[in-house]
């Protein structure tokens, strides 16, 4: 086993909405369009951006150890390019959603990137909406996925929050329908500091890929509001 390394931290606390909700607000909607899927059965919000005062343990390979179980989480995650160590490939954004490659590492100290994700629609109405960059993957009915990334928010302009979002689908390759289960970890809004999302959700019956969504929430009529997005984790067991 490589020998970990420790830099950066991850403090900042749980913000935002009740869990099971992709916005937190009254009326949620997916995409700027109609209503959003609702969290499906097991499909409660786990802990975000606690810190158990230990700061975030790196490997030589310059990857994280969001979970401290002692491994490079890049030997676990089920998602291409976790910590964008030169560009966003396999991150694809929505309709509304810019992302780009940003130098700015979320753990200092194992010189890669982040992801930015800017989220552009402006729509004449009340209410938060949430917009993502995703990525697809297979997933195994009643395995249980252990879900982690690093945000940041940057001081002022447009008020936000950062949030995971996973919607399962019955067929392969996330088919562009809505998902039979929906899964969102709980909110975090700090700026100026990296904070860590985590979650837990066991796959249900009968499903068979995962779009895993990388959350950018503000309200309709504020301009462009961006996230930074790092070392995401999605592990089974």
């Amino acid at each position: 086993m490589e020998s970990p390394s420790t830099s950066g931290g991850n403090g900042g606390g749980a913000r935002g909405g009740s869990p099971g909700s992709e916005t937190g607000g009254a009326a949620p909607t997916a995409n700027g369009g109609g209503p959003a899927a609702e969290a499906g059965s097991g499909g409660e919000g786990g802990e975000a951006g606690a810190s158990d005062g230990n700061s975030p343990t790196t490997f030589p390979d310059g990857c994280a150890d969001l979970d401290h179980d002692g491994k490079s989480d890049c030997t676990q995650t089920l998602v291409e390019n976790p910590d964008f160590k030169l560009d966003v490939s396999h991150w694809e954004p929505e309709t509304g959603v810019l992302i780009k490659w940003d130098a700015m590492d979320l753990l200092t100290g194992h010189g890669s990137g982040s992801a930015l994700v800017s989220s552009t629609k402006v729509l004449d109405s009340d209410g938060d909406f949430l917009a993502t960059a995703s990525q697809c993957i297979p997933v195994e009915a009643g395995k249980t996925l252990d879900v982690y990334a690093n945000v940041r928010i940057e001081a002022g302009g447009v008020p936000g929050k950062a949030a995971l979002s996973l919607w399962f689908f019955r067929a392969a390759d996330c088919p562009d329908e809505s998902p039979s289960d929906v899964y969102v970890t709980n909110q975090v809004y700090d700026t100026g500091t990296t904070l860590t999302l985590s979650g837990s959700k066991e796959v249900a019956p009968q499903m068979s890929s995962l779009r895993v969504r990388l959350g950018v929430i503000k309200p309709f009529r504020a301009d462009t509001f961006s996230v930074r997005f790092d070392n995401v984790l999605v592990a089974a067991h």
